[in-house]
């Protein structure tokens, strides 16, 4: 299982939100390229960054610390946030990004998505998930669309997009547990497809559910940072 680290960055600092509220936020660090020297010293080979100004301004703000991160350390990463159209993707790929991670724009501006798919390929796009109530949430969580999660990954499919990052998030930064059933019930209806699973991850017991049911990875998060969970246990459970 990918065991990924994740780095939340709004206004320069390391932070964590409470179901994507950004009226939760608490700061971790003020230096994302420091957390970032943390997972890669311990071993992790990609991470998960967020740029949170980007998804609340609507186009990249993060790219610098993508650049500076990509300059330090032999890591992949996979990063979203802001991404309203083929310029803001490239801006991500520019930075350094392995792979970007494209959510409202998938549901909102399909064409344009289809353009960046197209653009960049689909193999550098992660499908980012956001579920509610089994629905697909936008704009940073603050909406809530009509399309079921089902059928965004049907679509997706079709593009040869295969990797998703599910989040639930009434659960996420919430330290609740992760919503395992969900993600089997995913993995069972799309076998082919690669499911992050992201979201309430509060221990260990966790990543062996997830482990369990052989999800393809997970993003952690609040749980680290909050000390829940330790590098050496998240260590145990990758790969």
């Amino acid at each position: 299982m990918n065991v990924i680290p994740a780095i939340d960055v709004y206004e320069g600092k390391v932070v964590r939100l409470t179901e994507g509220m950004f009226d939760t936020s608490v700061v971790y660090g003020d230096s994302p390229v420091k957390v970032a020297e943390s997972f890669f010293s311990a071993g992790f080979n990609r991470l998960h960054i967020v740029d949170l100004s980007g998804a609340k301004a609507g186009k990249p703000m993060a790219t610098e610390t993508i650049k500076e991160i990509k300059s330090q350390f032999q890591v992949a990463i996979q990063t979203g946030g802001g991404i309203r159209s083929v310029s803001d993707a490239e801006a991500f790929i520019d930075a350094g990004a392995d792979q970007i991670i494209a959510g409202s724009i998938s549901v909102k501006s399909r064409a344009e998505f289809e353009k960046i798919v197209s653009r960049f390929g689909a193999n550098k796009i992660i499908s980012a998930s956001d579920v509610r109530e089994g629905m697909i949430a936008t704009d940073g969580w603050q909406g809530t669309s009509a399309i079921a999660v089902a059928d965004h990954i049907k679509y997706c499919l079709g593009l040869d997009v295969e990797t998703f990052l599910v989040t639930d998030i009434s659960l996420d930064g919430t330290l609740k547990g992760v919503n395992t059933g969900l993600y089997d019930r995913l993995q069972r209806e799309f076998p082919d497809a690669k499911f992050i699973a992201s979201g309430g991850v509060k221990g260990v017991e966790d990543l062996a559910a997830l482990r369990k049911i052989d999800a393809w990875g997970v993003v952690i998060g609040k749980a680290w940072y909050e000390g829940k969970i330790t590098i050496e246990e998240m260590k145990r459970y990758a790969g």
